[in-house]
């Protein structure tokens, strides 16, 4: 597995797999576009392993079975990420879903391409 600015290619949804099937025929132009900018930001590796530390013990169960899934090379499916997410207990979805909106409300200077629920706009 690659890594790019630090970042994990997990992050970037199986980038180089989805390149070889060009279904993505320019990774510049791609990593370029808005989405891709909090990937670049400094402290955007810093909130994911803190991210991780704050869920690891309560998703711990789930992510073995993405290990398992995965260790003969299989690819997560659509299906398996939604099964996978029914798996998710609620208190942890909503700790992760408010650990990004303060990071995006945190770092809202150099991040205004994302949409923050209840945020006004520049």
């Amino acid at each position: 597995m690659w890594s790019f600015v630090g970042v994990s290619e997990t992050y970037l949804n199986k980038l180089s797999s989805r390149f070889d099937a060009g279904i993505i025929p320019d990774i510049a132009e791609f990593l370029s576009e808005n989405w891709a900018i909090c990937l670049y930001h400094d402290w955007f590796k810093g909130f994911c392993i803190d991210l991780n530390q704050g869920v690891k013990e309560q998703i711990g169960a789930i992510m073995e079975s993405v290990a398992k899934l995965t260790e003969d090379g299989m690819e997560l499916s659509r299906d398996h990420v939604d099964e996978i997410l029914t798996k998710l207990p609620p208190d942890v979805r909503s700790l992760i879903e408010d650990r990004l909106l303060a990071y995006l409300r945190q770092n809202m200077n150099h991040l205004p391409m994302y949409y923050i629920p209840g945020a006004e706009f520049p």
